[in-house]
C-alpha cells in the first residue's frame, strides 16, 4: 500500500521533463507500434533499437513524456480541468471517469488531464510539444495504447506497424495466462521495493546521484537509451522509486490501457489502421514470417544493420531476467533497507510506549509507596 501512493513523490528530486527542444506543437515519432499486450510490442522495441532508431516501450513513455504531461497540467494548467469538468459528458468520457472526478476532484483525476487530448486541439498541441522534447523515434503504447491516435494526428508522416497477427482466440489465451503471472510480478515489486518508500530513503538518491557523477540526472534529462535497454544499479534503483507507480496508474480506472472483450471488436480494432493509415505508411507485422531486412526497408534504415527473424523477447519478470546484476544489488538494498525500517519502527513503538504507559507506571509506583507507608 505505501509503494502504491509513494508517499514521497513530492519530493520530484529528479527532472519531470526531457531537455530537448520543442518541435512546434508535432510529437516528432517517426514509427508507431500499433498492438495491445502479448502481441510482440517488446520485441519490436527491442528490434528497433537494433536497426538503431531510438524506440520507447510503455514502461519508457510513462517515465518520461507522460509524467512530464501529467505534472505540467496538474501544476500549471488549470484550464484543462476545467475543460474536462465542462465535458463530462463528452462521447470519450465514460461513467467511471465521472466517478473518478466526483471522488479525486477535477484537477486531481489523471483522467480529467488526459481526456481533452482526444477533443481540445490545444491539449493534443500541448502533449505532442511535451513529447517532441524527447529524443524518442519510434514508441510502442504497450499498457497505454489509448493515445496512439493523440500521437499519430501530431507526428506528420509517420509510419506504422501494427502487430494483430494473432486470432483473437490466442491472443485472449496468452493475455489470461499472463494476467496470472502479472500479478505476482506486480506483488514483487511493490514488497520487495516498498523499503524505499516506507521511510524516506529516497532523498539519499540524490546526493548519491551526484557522489557518482550524476548517471541518474543525465539519464532522466537526455531521455535516452531507454530504462528497457539499459539500466545500471543506480538508474535502476531511481526506475524503482519512479517508473512502477507511474505505469500502475496509468493501468488505473478510467485505464489508458484498451481491451477488446470479443472476437468481433478484435477484428474491428485491426481494421480502423488499415482504413485510416495510408497504406505506403502501414506495414502489417508477422514476427512468425518478417525479418530485420523487412524492417529496414520500411523504416528506410540503410545499411540494415541485422538480419533474419527478430528474436522473441523476454516478458514476464523482465527486470530480474534483463539486467540480473542491476536487479539484485537493488534487491540487496532494498531487503536490508526492510530489515532498517524494521529496527526503526520497533524503537519508535517503543519510545511512544514509554510515554503512553509513563503515566500508568508513575500510578503504579505511588500507589505501591501510599501501601507500604500504610503498613508501617
Amino acid at each position: 500500500m505505501i509503494k502504491s501512493f509513494d508517499l514521497w513523490e513530492w519530493a520530484d528530486l529528479f527532472p519531470q521533463k526531457c531537455t530537448g527542444p520543442a518541435r512546434n506543437n508535432t510529437g516528432g515519432v517517426k514509427v508507431l507500434v500499433a498492438g495491445m499486450a502479448k502481441m510482440g510490442t517488446r520485441s519490436m522495441v527491442h528490434a528497433l533499437n537494433d536497426i538503431g532508431i531510438n524506440a520507447y516501450h510503455g514502461e519508457d513513455f510513462a517515465v518520461w513524456p507522460w509524467r512530464q504531461y501529467l505534472h505540467e497540467t496538474s501544476v500549471g494548467n488549470k484550464r484543462l480541468c476545467r475543460t474536462a469538468m465542462g465535458n463530462l459528458f463528452h462521447p470519450h468520457y465514460d461513467p467511471l471517469n465521472v466517478m473518478a472526478m466526483l471522488f479525486e476532484g477535477p484537477c486531481k483525476s489523471a483522467s480529467s488531464r488526459f481526456y481533452p487530448i482526444f477533443y481540445d486541439k490545444k491539449a493534443a498541441a500541448h502533449f505532442n510539444r511535451v513529447v517532441s522534447t524527447c529524443p524518442m523515434e519510434a514508441v510502442a503504447l504497450d499498457g497505454i495504447d489509448k493515445l496512439f491516435w493523440p500521437l499519430y494526428e501530431g507526428s506528420p508522416d509517420v509510419k506504422v506497424i501494427t502487430l494483430f497477427w494473432r486470432a483473437y482466440s490466442s491472443h485472449r489465451r496468452s493475455s489470461d495466462r499472463f494476467g496470472e503471472v502479472l500479478r505476482i510480478m506486480i506483488f514483487q515489486e511493490l514488497f520487495f521495493w516498498s523499503s524505499f518508500t516506507s521511510v524516506p530513503w529516497v532523498f539519499l538518491l540524490k546526493p548519491l546521484d551526484y557522489i557518482t557523477g550524476a548517471p541518474i540526472s543525465s539519464r532522466y534529462e537526455s531521455g535516452t537509451p531507454p530504462v528497457t535497454e539499459s539500466m545500471s544499479p543506480l538508474v535502476f534503483l531511481a526506475w524503482t522509486l519512479i517508473g512502477p507507480v507511474h505505469q500502475f496508474r496509468a493501468w488505473q480506472m478510467p485505464s489508458l490501457d484498451s481491451h477488446v472483450a470479443s472476437e468481433f471488436e478484435y477484428n474491428e480494432t485491426s481494421k480502423v489502421f488499415e482504413d485510416i493509415v495510408p497504406a505506403d505508411r502501414l506495414m502489417r507485422w508477422d514476427p512468425r514470417k518478417n525479418t530485420y531486412e523487412e524492417l529496414c526497408k520500411f523504416t528506410g534504415v540503410s545499411p540494415c544493420p541485422r538480419s533474419g527473424k527478430v528474436p522473441r523477447a523476454i516478458n514476464t519478470f523482465v527486470w530480474p531476467r534483463s539486467f540480473p546484476l542491476s536487479f539484485h544489488v537493488v534487491n540487496f538494498v532494498a531487503f536490508f533497507l526492510h530489515w532498517v525500517n524494521w529496527k526503526l519502527a520497533c524503537a519508535a513503538l517503543s519510545f511512544c510506549a514509554r510515554f503512553i504507559f509513563m503515566p500508568c507506571h508513575l500510578f503504579l509506583r505511588c500507589w505501591r509507596s501510599a501501601s507500604k507507608v500504610k503498613e508501617q
